[in-house]
């Protein structure tokens, strides 16, 4: 599978999960949020993470979108 996610999308897509991490964590922590908000939002940061390091989006890939 060959890279399709450019290096302004991969900053980006690392800031965005870190940010979604930090804010599934801070929800853990202050007990504000539900179960099921905490994991939505820590595996899309998760993923999101992932797509940066790797430099390849499945969901690009059935679109034909490259931002490489």
């Amino acid at each position: 599978m060959q890279i399709n996610v450019g290096p302004a999308d991969r900053v980006i897509r690392a800031v965005l999960g870190l940010m979604l991490v930090a804010a599934a964590a801070y929800g853990i922590e202050a007990a504000t949020l539900g179960t099921v908000a905490v994991l939505a939002l820590g595996g899309a940061g998760l993923i999101l993470i992932v797509t940066a390091i790797t430099g390849r989006c499945l969901l690009y890939r059935p679109f034909g979108i490259s931002t490489d």
